[in-house]
Formats: structure tokens, sequence, C-alpha cells
């Protein structure tokens, strides 16, 4: 071997990511040549090869190594900044801290403000730590990341999850589906062509230099639901951050999951993914119509570059598929904006248990209901309630009790709870109604 070649290996890194990480990525883990010489393009690696076995081995001198990992410092840390004060921020996140090898994350959280889908947000630190440990050189088998949920005023940790329990999570979600899917296929598919939904390609927004085109729908397009796949081009002369908002389906509003960052110049094939899991709980077996807007911003300064109409995607079974809605239960509230019914109450082994409320927004502008004044069983706790309804959109949203405030007041079963509710206009604040209190007995 000769001396430059030696002292060449001697000066290098090579790192290998194996290929069940790509699998939790959003495009169902297709990595190409092309995927890895954009990696490699961007951060100035050596080279980036795709291996037979699916795996990708990278290969960089040690500055580049270690400026690599502080580069994953540093969106770590922006991320964590943008969730509590930012574009993005999540109003129950009150702060964020990481260990060095980012191992260990600490969210520092209001009770009261806290929604279920805060709860899937802190995913993106999972990965985030995993990819981390991984050009570190830690074997995926050895990798793990620690969460920890804690009371912003008490300092006590409410909860905690793990990489390693959220792989297993994965596991024995798509062990289930497929099993599903098998007695499905057992039974026949008489609904098949209802479920089979498509979009054609349009335009959906073109404005300020920037365009996006909705390119397809894949029913099962990721681990956590449905993708609906866009293209942005970005020709403005700023790096842009793309975010859906608001988004419903066949009249629900569902979870979603999109945030895409666009360089000058530039442009992503992306996706906005609707989660399986909203999808179930609204019992909506087809999409037929989706219904969203765009919140789009400089990357660099956060400063809003355009808010979009609302836009409606109609897909292949618009016309054939027909949505119901589950309206039964006890209407506890309603008036010409809004009609509430309770419907039960559902157990959660993270945070508590949650009471059901169906929600329908009868008015022409978006809302927000909140709880104020709350008790169970003659107790007054904060529950975690604050769901937004689009005009015309109905929601299936879940009031949250914190076991722990369950168990300083020894409530084992819920058998009342009284609230008030506060209804008012999403984009600005304007209270609507300040209801009498309301008691459901269970």
């Amino acid at each position: 071997m000769s001396d430059t070649l030696a002292n060449e290996k001697l000066l290098s890194v090579e790192v290998t990511i194996p290929a069940i990480f790509y699998e939790y990525e959003e495009d169902g883990g297709e990595m190409t040549q092309e995927k890895v010489d954009q990696i490699v393009s961007d951060n100035g690696f050596k080279s980036g090869i795709l291996n037979s076995d699916g795996s990708v081995t990278f290969s960089m001198s040690k500055s580049q190594h270690a400026e690599f990992l502080q580069s994953l410092k540093d969106a770590t840390e922006e991320t964590a900044s943008d969730f509590v004060d930012g574009d993005d921020r999540i109003e129950s996140f009150t702060k964020i801290t990481f260990n060095d090898d980012l191992s260990e994350f600490k969210i520092y959280i209001d009770p009261a403000a806290y929604t279920d889908f805060d709860s899937i947000s802190a995913i993106t630190f999972y990965f985030a730590g995993q990819y981390y440990q991984l050009f570190s050189g830690i074997p995926f088998e050895d990798t793990e990341v620690i969460i920890e949920f804690i009371d912003k005023d008490t300092n006590e940790v409410i909860t905690t999850g793990s990489l390693s329990q959220f792989r297993e999570n994965i596991q024995s979600s798509g062990e289930s589906e497929s099993a599903e899917t098998a007695n499905e296929t057992a039974e026949g598919s008489e609904n098949a062509s209802e479920s089979i939904a498509s979009i054609s390609e349009q335009v959906v927004f073109d404005q300020d230099e920037i365009k996006i085109t909705a390119t397809g729908l894949e029913s099962d397009g990721s681990l956590f639901g449905a993708e609906v796949n866009f293209l942005i081009e970005n020709n403005s002369e700023q790096n842009i951050t793309v975010q859906a908002r608001g988004v419903s389906v066949n009249g629900y509003m569902v979870d979603t999951s999109m945030s895409a960052d666009v360089a000058t110049g530039k442009k992503n094939n992306t996706s906005m993914t609707i989660m399986g899991a909203s999808l179930e709980e609204c019992g909506i077996s087809a999409i037929a119509d989706i219904e969203f807007s765009f919140h789009i911003f400089d990357a660099e300064e956060w400063e809003t570059i355009a808010d979009s109409e609302v836009i409606s995607l109609h897909t292949s079974i618009v016309d054939s598929y027909t949505q119901e809605y589950d309206e039964s239960g006890e209407v506890i509230y309603e008036d010409e904006n809004v009609r509430i019914i309770s419907k039960d109450i559902a157990s959660d082994d993270i945070w508590g248990p949650s009471a059901v409320f169906y929600i329908e927004n009868i008015s022409d502008t978006d809302l927000t209901v909140q709880a104020r004044d709350t008790s169970v069983n003659g107790f007054m706790v904060s529950p975690s309630f604050s769901p937004e309804i689009s005009a015309g959109k109905r929601i299936i949203s879940n009031m949250t009790f914190l076991s722990t405030d369950l168990e300083e007041n020894n409530i084992e079963e819920i058998s009342d709870i009284e609230t008030t509710f506060h209804i008012f206009t999403t984009s600005d604040w304007e209270t609507i109604v300040d209801t009498e209190p309301i008691t459901i007995n269970y």
C-alpha cells in the first residue's frame, strides 16, 4: 500500500447506514443511488454507495465527519426551538433539552395545553438521535433514544418514551395490518372499487415563484398512513419550508404530518402523511376528498411568505363513496355555530383516560374549542383539550386527563365530568361563547 493511500485512509471516515433505517422514511424506504448522490452533494462528502443489501456507505474526511455531526446537532436544536416558539410551535412544549450524543431528550410541557398529536411530533427526535448515533459508529441494534415528558411546573416526569419501544410498536402494527389484509383478501373485496382511490396530477399552488403540484395519492403510502404526494418547485430567492394546515378528509379534521424544506432554485418530491389512526377513529375507510391549506415561510428567518386559500382535492371515488358520520351519544351543547356530542371514555396507557367528543362546526368560520373550570368526580383537574375545527367540518377529539391528576385525587373511575367550553375564532381569538357549566354522567 502506498504512503499516500495509507495517509488518505487514516484521514478518512466510512459510515454505513443499514437498509432498515430507511424503512422508517416517509417515502417507504425506497433509497436510490440518485438520492445517495444528493446527500453526498448536499453535505460535501467524498462519496456514497448504495450497497446490494440496501445499506448505504458514505466516505468523508475526518473534518467533514465532525462538521456533519455538528450540523445534525444544530438541526436538532433548530427543530427543538421551532417546536417551542417557532412557526411549527407546539403549544404544550415549553422547553426541550438533549444530551451530547442525542440519546436523551427532555420535553417540558404544560399539561393543560397538551393534545394527543403532540407526542407524535416528538417522534422526530427518535430519528434525529438515531441518525446521529449511526453516523457516530453505533450499530443500529444498539441505538437508543429516551424521551421524557416533564411537567414544566413540578418537574415531575409524566411519561417516558423510547426508540426501542417505538420500533416494537411499528413492528407490531405492521404484523397486525398484514393479518388484517390477509383476512380481507380471504373474505373477498366487495368494496375494493371504493377503497382504491386516486387523484389526477394537478397544480394546487402557484404564487411568489413557488409552484406545488399534487402528483398522486397512496392509500397505504407509509407505516403511519395514507400519503398525498407533492412536487414543490422553489424558483424564489429564499429557502422555504412548506407545511400543511387544517387538513380534513371526507369532512372530518384529521392528524397529518408534512414539513418540507426546499432550497432556492431547487425541487422537492415530498408527501403529506394522513395518520391511519386518525382515519380509523373517524370511521374513514376510503378517501373521497381532502381539504387543506399550505403555510409557507422563510426557512432561515421563519417569516411567513404565503398562507394559501383552502385547497380541495377530489379523488376518483368522490362520486361513488358516501361518508357516514357517527353522531351517536349525548348532545351536551348546540347553538348556531357548533354542536358538541359526548360519546364515551377511552383508555390511554401513556397519558391517562380521555372523554371522547364529536364536534361539528356549523359556522362559516374556523373555530377552536377549549375546556375551562373542569372537574372529575367533583375534583378540579386540568385536562388537555383544544381542537381546531375548520368551517363546516367535524372532528373526533379527546379531552385527556393525566393519570397523575386522577391518582392524586384517588379517582379510579370517571363517573362524571363538569366543564365549560370556551369557543373562539381560530384566526383572531375572538370569543364566540363561554358556555354555562355542563355536567356529563357516565
